[in-house]
C-alpha cells in the first residue's frame, strides 16, 4: 500500500534516511494517518495487547477532540517529533542498546528503534494528546 502525504511524497520516501513517528503514532505531513505499534513503540520489552490498548485510548482521546474542535485533519508537528525522538535517543546512549552488537534494535545509522524508558512512563507519556504538539487542519471554511 502507498501511502502519499500532504507534499506528495510518500512514507517511503520520508523514512527512506530515518524512520521516526511522533509518540509512535503520528508523522508530520501525513495527516489523519494514526500509526499503531510504530516507530519506538515499547514492542521488545512490554505486552504488544497492552501497548495497543494504551495507544488506542491516546487515539480515541484525540478523535474526541476532533469532534469538539471540527477540525479536518490531524498530524504531529515536525518539531514535536524531533524532540521526542531527540529524548529517546539521548536516554539510549548509557544503555546496554547501544553496545557493538547488531540487532534489529538498532537501525542502518546504529539508534535505537526500541523504547529506554519504563512501561509507566510510556503510559503516562501517550495518556493524553498534547494538542500542542499537533498540527490542524482545517479544509472547511468553518473555525477550528
Amino acid at each position: 500500500m502507498v501511502v502519499i502525504g500532504e507534499e506528495g511524497g510518500t512514507i517511503e520516501q520520508q523514512w527512506r534516511h530515518k524512520v521516526q513517528a511522533y509518540r509512535s503514532m503520528l508523522i508530520p505531513g501525513f495527516p489523519n494517518l494514526f500509526l499503531m505499534l510504530g516507530p519506538n513503540t515499547p514492542i521488545g520489552n512490554f505486552s504488544v495487547i497492552a501497548m495497543s490498548e494504551v495507544q488506542m485510548d491516546y487515539l480515541l482521546q484525540l478523535i474526541q477532540q476532533w469532534q469538539q474542535r471540527h477540525f479536518d485533519a490531524v498530524s504531529a508537528r515536525t518539531s514535536a517529533m524531533e524532540a521526542f525522538n531527540h529524548t529517546l535517543k539521548t536516554a539510549m546512549k548509557d544503555t546496554v542498546w547501544l553496545g557493538v552488537c547488531q540487532s534489529w534494535y538498532l537501525d542502518p545509522d546504529g539508534d535505537p528503534a526500541i523504547w529506554p524508558f519504563s512501561w509507566q512512563r510510556w503510559v503516562d507519556e501517550v495518556a493524553a494528546p498534547q494538542m500542542a504538539h499537533l498540527r490542524l487542519h482545517q479544509y472547511s471554511n468553518e473555525p477550528i
